[in-house]
């Protein structure tokens, strides 16, 4: 690990967990995490913390930890309040291309289910602006698929073509579309694909629940079980390299209290998903202090796996510049997340067998077919 990464693992991280475990309710612990760091009076960790809040996508929830101390220095504050007014600027972006693409669907006379993004915010944050994300997710039905492509395109999106979009058909859960001044929208079709297994669109759309965004539309959200083995699921198959997903499970368990754990954890078990998120579970207990009551034994309890994850699991949840390395331990540690030695093989022999055409594809274009390259 670089000496910029295990200063961030030494100083920074713990500053910005400190923070996101007290917020929102403990606005005094918070103050102290934050004054814990400016007695440090050091500029460069003060910008690394900044920076590094941005790119977890918990800026919006530092600051507004950060506005009533005026004991931050001037420069630091503009660098964030400078910050956060382009978060926010591109999440109203973001709800407006939302609202489009809800309009070119209900247009077709098909219904999508609403994953992470600005809808999340709206019902989990507030302001919704203080979670910041990258794109739209929308989930339909996988018969819908043709259709709600059709949809967009007519609308002025562009699906991606090409290797990688035939790859993501076959393997992944989404397609990507684009539009001229519009948000990227990804399509899923399928409710996960990871960890050596695909998790089908009904297991988020059978009991989702409509909910209005306005001007006479609506979209599906997903019941709270449902969304917790999403979200779980999601955060640990990117290997927790945004704080940000597990505050949104946070929120999520202090939005529904009465949470159905027995639900959570048969629900995980069925999608083949369980260690995932029961590893999730247990970093929100470590990381966050969230311990939500009545979970299930086979949620708490850490398999052997799940020990040697632990590892792995500072140096591949450290924002690093990607190489070799970073990608055979990410991929080594979701190997030890997936539910059976059977999953964790699969994952390894296809991802082994990827990584290595595209290489081939890379040194010699000319002597390897296309798809290769994805």
């Amino acid at each position: 690990m670089r000496a910029a990464d295990a200063e961030y693992v030494r100083t920074v991280r713990p500053a910005l967990l400190a923070v996101l475990r007290a917020a929102p309710d403990d606005p005094a612990a918070c103050a102290q995490a934050i004054e814990t760091l400016l007695a440090a009076g050091d500029r460069h960790r003060w910008d690394r913390f900044v920076t590094s809040a941005s790119r977890h996508g918990v800026l919006g929830i530092i600051n507004a930890q950060m506005a009533g101390m005026p004991q931050l220095p001037d420069a630091v504050r503009q660098n964030v309040l400078q910050r956060v007014a382009l978060e926010e600027l591109w999440h109203e972006h973001l709800d407006r291309g939302l609202r489009r693409a809800v309009s070119a669907l209900a247009a077709a006379g098909i219904d999508a289910c609403a994953l992470k993004g600005p809808l999340l915010a709206r019902r989990l944050y507030s302001p919704p602006a203080a979670r910041y994300a990258v794109d739209v997710d929308l989930l339909v039905r996988p018969e819908n698929l043709e259709s709600a492509l059709d949809a967009f395109t007519h609308a002025g999106y562009i699906p991606e073509t090409g290797a990688t979009a035939e790859y993501l058909l076959k393997y992944g859960h989404h397609v990507g579309l684009s539009r001229p001044g519009e948000p990227p929208i990804e399509l899923h079709f399928r409710a996960y694909a990871g960890f050596g297994v695909e998790i089908a669109a009904d297991m988020l759309l059978a009991r989702a629940e409509r909910f209005s965004i306005g001007d006479g539309l609506s979209l599906l959200v997903p019941a709270p079980e449902e969304e917790f083995v999403y979200l779980a699921t999601h955060a640990a198959g990117h290997s927790f390299i945004r704080l940000v997903w597990l505050y949104d499970l946070k929120l999520l368990c202090r939005r529904h209290p009465a949470l159905d754990w027995r639900q959570v954890a048969d629900l995980a078990e069925r999608c083949s998903v369980k260690s995932a998120v029961a590893y999730t579970l247990r970093l929100l207990d470590r990381w966050l202090n969230v311990v939500p009551s009545s979970v299930p034994r086979t949620l708490t309890r850490p398999s052997a796996a799940a020990r040697i994850a632990d590892w792995l699991l500072t140096e591949v949840s450290t924002p690093q510049p990607e190489s070799p390395r970073d990608k055979l331990g990410g991929l080594l540690f979701t190997s030890l997340l997936c539910d059976t030695m059977r999953s964790g093989l699969w994952l390894w022999q296809h991802h082994l067998g990827r990584m290595t055409r595209r290489r081939l594809y890379q040194l010699a274009p000319v002597y390897f077919p296309e798809r290769w390259s994805a």
